[in-house]
């Protein structure tokens, strides 16, 4: 899902009760339902080109929005950086509850060129949310695909269930 020419992110999805995309100039959002589960799963992508500022007033309408939701998205922005755009990210998932399940874990690092390694495709939950988060390498992408386990609680069974959720970056053009 993307306007912007050969960029986006991809979120597949074995079974989902409804969805919703809209776009905006700053961002992609798709929003799905998936059976079964409580929460809202979101798919975002920023295009590096647009200001981190706009994103943020996006972001955080998302987030106040969207109460019970999972977002995974390719958010250009490396939360390995220490700088203002960054902690201004962070602040924002903060106040509304949430924040960002793959921080500064080597295992989670998208993206690795011969100086560094980057995170700019972002897992945010709400604070309670179990997930498990493993970064693969495919060969469609220089960048790592990112494979979310979600635990979740059935609201009638007091047992544990899983539903899984898979994010690809770059998804290959046909």
């Amino acid at each position: 899902m993307s306007n912007f020419k050969g960029k986006g992110c991809c979120n597949l999805y074995k079974e989902y009760e409804e969805m919703n995309i809209e776009d905006s100039e700053d961002c992609n959002i798709a929003a799905i339902k998936i059976k079964k589960l409580k929460y809202k799963i979101i798919a975002i992508y920023r295009a590096p080109q647009i200001n981190p500022e706009d994103f943020f007033d996006n972001l955080d309408e998302i987030l106040e929005r969207y109460k019970n939701a999972i977002i995974t998205g390719d958010i250009n922005l490396n939360i390995l950086d220490v700088n203002n755009k960054i902690t201004k990210h962070k602040e924002i998932i903060e106040l509304n509850n949430y924040h960002i399940e793959n921080l500064i874990q080597k295992k989670n690092i998208t993206r690795r060129s011969k100086q560094n390694g980057s995170i700019i495709d972002h897992v945010i939950g709400l604070k309670e949310l179990q997930c498990k988060i493993n970064a693969k390498d495919t060969a469609i992408s220089d960048y790592k695909m990112l494979y979310v386990t979600l635990d979740i609680n059935s609201e009638t069974e007091t047992k544990k269930d899983s539903d899984t959720i898979t994010k690809i970056k770059k998804c290959p053009t046909l």
